[in-house]
């Protein structure tokens, strides 16, 4: 990491020195900081509940900037000289990262990592311009032109992709190749950004670059959308908790990361034990007051580290890294706690307000599954032994035979015969 930021550094102070920089060259490079400076304040809130409410495969969440605010980098790097680029873009980077990603727990290292590999993007995108001869502001009128426009681009999203992924096993090693690469989505988004950042230089380079402020709402329209659609693909309505999908996609990683570790874990399965006939005598508005109830009771007495999710209607799961088994009856009943002390009084004024409780069911990792499918197939077999006690019924999967001898060695064997 070091060496990457002291290359950005180096390289774009070396290219100043002998950097002639022309009026409107100025005037673009601070319209664009200005109009990347607006969009990130607009966002800024929307964009820190994403990174928080999304931060599942993609380490980018951590460690890249690569949203739709980099579409000003990108207009950047196709306009201005690789100097004046790299500097820009590290003072619109280092407010997007204040605003928006350090709130969302990005730590200052990672950001000046992002910061400097987007400085370099746009000085290898200058390098590609200023060898094949092309300038935006002259048009691209044949398609030799287009080409190297298309190749300057290219060489943009291989330095600043490439470079993140590169680091990935060196700060995050819990996380696969797969993992660092992104999902189709999220790489669709990246090529997308590209295209937009291309269009928005395409109209400063014109004769009327004040146009490109017109495409401002335009490109928080977009942003704001692609934000909502991720943070409600990953939670649970209002109720703050991750949804089943997301749940299983942070679990599984989770699990990655024990192993790695060498550390055990626990999986406990929470189910309200006679919400079903509350919802339907009081009906769905009241039972969804009380589901958001209880997640925030669950939240409260959640650990740090703990992974919690909604299962089906009225069930939750519990992912509790480095849980020893002498905890886990201890962990049940904070969690069966949480849920009896919310409370729901009657809309007419009922002689007293409606309780709950809850039956748990637990699995540890490894010796109950070495994956997340067997432990919830572990955790719902104990779950349906401590349904049969009633309210506050606790039970913890107990394997048999060659089950019981299952290892945390043993998974890592077989993880590296699998992967190599």
């Amino acid at each position: 990491m070091l060496l990457i930021i002291s290359a950005a550094f180096t390289l774009t102070a070396l290219l100043w020195t002998d950097l002639q920089v022309s009026s409107r060259e100025l005037l673009l490079a601070g319209l664009l900081v200005a109009l990347g400076v607006v969009h990130t304040e607009v966002v800024a809130d929307i964009e820190a509940n994403r990174r928080e409410a999304t931060n599942t495969l993609r380490p980018a969440g951590d460690i890249g900037y690569f949203d739709i605010t980099s579409a000003w980098t990108v207009s950047a790097a196709l306009l201005l000289p690789g100097a004046l680029s790299s500097t820009a873009t590290f003072v619109m980077l280092t407010h997007h990262w204040t605003r928006a990603l350090r709130p969302a727990g990005n730590l200052a290292y990672r950001g000046l990592y992002s910061r400097a590999t987007s400085m370099l993007a746009c000085l290898g995108t200058a390098a590609v311009l200023q060898t094949g001869g092309v300038q935006l502001a002259e048009g691209v009128s044949d398609l030799p032109r287009l080409g190297v426009v298309l190749g300057a681009l290219a060489v943009y999203w291989l330095i600043n992709t490439g470079l993140v992924v590169l680091v990935i096993p060196l700060s995050r090693p819990d996380l696969t190749l797969r993992d660092a690469i992104g999902t189709g989505a999220e790489n669709v988004l990246e090529l997308g950004t590209i295209g937009l950042g291309g269009i928005l230089a395409t109209t400063l380079a014109g004769s009327s670059p004040w146009m490109a402020v017109m495409l401002l709402p335009l490109v928080l329209l977009l942003h704001r959308f692609y934000a909502v659609q991720q943070i409600e693909q990953s939670t649970d309505g209002d109720r703050g908790l991750l949804n089943s999908a997301a749940w299983h996609r942070r679990a599984r990683r989770e699990l990655r990361e024990c192993a790695r570790r060498r550390q055990p874990a626990a999986l406990l399965l929470i189910d309200l034990v006679g919400f079903r006939a509350f919802a339907t005598s009081r009906g769905r508005r009241a039972a969804d007051e009380a589901l958001s109830s209880i997640s925030l009771g669950l939240l409260e007495v959640a650990g740090p580290d703990d992974l919690l999710g909604r299962f089906g209607r009225h069930d939750f799961a519990v992912l509790v890294p480095s849980a020893a088994e002498q905890d886990l009856e201890q962990l049940a009943r904070k969690f069966i706690g949480a849920v009896e002390a919310v409370e729901v009084e009657h809309a007419d004024g009922g002689p007293s307000p409606d309780s709950f409780s809850a039956a748990v069911g637990c699995a540890e990792f490894p010796v109950s599954g070495l994956t997340t499918k067997d432990l919830v197939s572990s955790a719902n077999q104990a779950l349906t032994r401590a349904r049969t006690g009633g309210a506050g019924g606790f039970e913890v999967h107990a394997p048999r035979g060659s089950d019981a001898e299952v290892s945390l060695h043993d998974f890592l064997a077989s993880r590296k015969k699998r992967y190599g």
